[in-house]
């Protein structure tokens, strides 16, 4: 017996609701330049027969992948979160300039896993990408800001590699250098945790991964004050500055965080 999976169909253009009916039972979802189709397929001729129709019908395939969630509608408004002193809000393309001041700085990647921005062309993609992973409903990437000056970027968090089955993800962070030291990454983690674990519809989460540089031990310590449990070592599992190199996998359950 085939197991329907259920996929997400991109395709360039907004449709109007009169295609709905074409592509029944997907569930269709008209954005600004792109419409998704989401739904179960029941087998890989079905999938092809999607396509097909697709093809004939003068549309513009972007993309389709396993995965999709129907509670998400189109016009779901980004979740943003207040703590004390932070504003963790969506990306939005005025914040490249500030990107890319603080992400091309050596200290900062010291042990991110991508390299030091070169230039205001990539600080805008990794800015568009962040701003697409809740587009395509596959992740949360947080623009953390000063409550006080909420237009400024001054770090980021959120989670992604969403696997939907398990209800698991990975978290990943950074921070300005001028506010380390201060407690606005733990404060912007313990808002994103509680958001996550809570009883919302976005992204129900059970399990957050995370994985780090054995001499990060900044982030080791961050990570444990929240309960988050060294599971193992990944052997060779990045290749990062010019070699292959280890890290450490650690995990939070929900209700196992700390308070």
């Amino acid at each position: 017996m085939s197991q329907e999976l259920v996929y997400t169909i991109r395709l360039k253009g907004a449709l109007d609701a009169r295609w709905s009916a074409v592509f029944a039972p997907l569930i269709m979802q008209p954005l600004q330049d792109e419409t998704r189709l989401i739904g179960p397929v029941q087998d890989q001729s079905e999938l092809f027969g999607i396509l097909l129709k697709i093809r004939d019908m003068g549309l513009e395939l972007i993309s389709l992948f396993p995965g999709g969630n129907l509670l998400i509608s189109p016009s779901s408004p980004f979740p943003v979160i207040t703590t004390q002193r932070l504003l963790l809000r969506e990306f939005t393309l005025s914040d490249v300039p500030v990107v890319f001041e603080y992400l091309r700085r050596e200290d900062v990647n010291e042990w991110l896993e991508t390299a030091p921005l070169q230039s205001m062309e990539q600080a805008d993609a990794r800015v568009r990408a962040r701003m697409g992973l809740f587009h395509d409903r596959m992740g949360i990437r947080w623009a953390v800001a000063l409550r006080s000056d909420p237009e400024r970027v001054i770090g980021s968090c959120g989670f992604f590699s969403v696997r939907r089955g398990t209800q698991s993800v990975e978290t990943g962070y950074d921070l300005h250098p001028d506010y380390w030291g201060k407690g606005m990454m733990t404060e912007a983690l313990q808002a994103m945790l509680q958001f996550s674990f809570s009883e919302q519809e976005l992204f129900p989460v059970h399990r957050i991964e995370a994985l780090v540089a054995p001499g990060n031990i900044a982030s080791i310590k961050l990570l444990e004050k929240f309960g988050f449990t060294r599971e193992g070592l990944r052997r060779e599992f990045f290749f990062w500055k010019g070699c292959y190199q280890d890290v450490l996998l650690y995990a939070l359950l929900n209700g196992q965080e700390k308070r």
